[in-house]
C-alpha cells in the first residue's frame, strides 16, 4: 500500500493525522485505530511525516495569496461567466441559469425594510451586482431585481425595478 493509499484509508475511518513540528499527532474514533493499524503507523511513521511536510504549503513557505482585483470600470468574464454568455448568445433571451422565487409573507408587509433587506444582500454578493455586457466583460452595478407584492387583485411593482 502507498503512502497516498495508507492515507486515503484512514480517511475513510475518520482516523485523521497531521503533523506539530516533528510530531505526528492523529484522531481517531473509538476502536478505529487497531493495533495492527497503530504498528504500520509506528513503522511507516517517517514516511508520513514526509508525505504530510509535502502536502504542506505552508511548512516550506511557498504559499501564494490571491491579489485583489480593481473593482472599477469592466472586468473580464469568468470560465463560467463566459459559458453563461455562450448560452445567452446562443439562444437568447432564454432563462437558462435564472431560478424565480416567490415568498410568500402573512401579515403586513414592511415594503421598506424589504427593501432595504435584498439592497444589503446585493451588496453583499458581487455576484447579484454583476451584468453581462455585450463586449464580453462585466460591469459592476445594479442590474435590477423587481420585487412585487401580490394582492388579491394580482401584482403590483413597487420600489426600484
Amino acid at each position: 500500500m502507498t503512502t497516498l493509499e495508507l492515507i486515503e484509508y484512514l480517511r475513510q475511518h475518520d482516523i485523521q493525522l497531521w503533523l506539530e513540528g516533528d510530531r505526528l499527532r492523529y484522531s481517531a474514533p473509538g476502536g478505529a485505530l487497531t493495533s495492527s493499524l497503530r504498528a504500520t503507523l509506528t513503522a511507516r511513521k517517517a514516511e508520513i511525516i514526509a508525505f504530510l511536510r509535502q502536502r504542506q504549503p505552508v511548512a516550506t513557505g511557498k504559499t501564494h495569496s490571491i491579489t485583489a482585483v480593481s473593482r472599477e470600470g469592466e472586468l473580464p468574464l469568468s470560465f463560467a461567466q463566459q459559458r453563461l454568455w455562450f448560452l445567452e448568445q446562443l439562444k437568447p433571451g432564454r432563462p437558462v441559469y435564472t431560478i424565480p422565487a416567490v415568498f410568500s409573507l402573512t401579515g403586513s408587509l414592511d415594503r421598506v425594510a424589504l427593501e432595504q433587506s435584498v439592497n444589503a444582500l446585493v451588496a453583499r454578493h458581487e455576484s447579484l451586482r454583476t451584468c453581462f455586457q455585450p463586449n464580453r466583460a462585466t460591469t459592476p452595478g445594479h442590474c435590477g431585481i423587481t420585487a412585487c407584492a401580490a394582492g388579491r387583485n394580482g401584482y403590483t411593482p413597487y420600489g426600484r425595478c
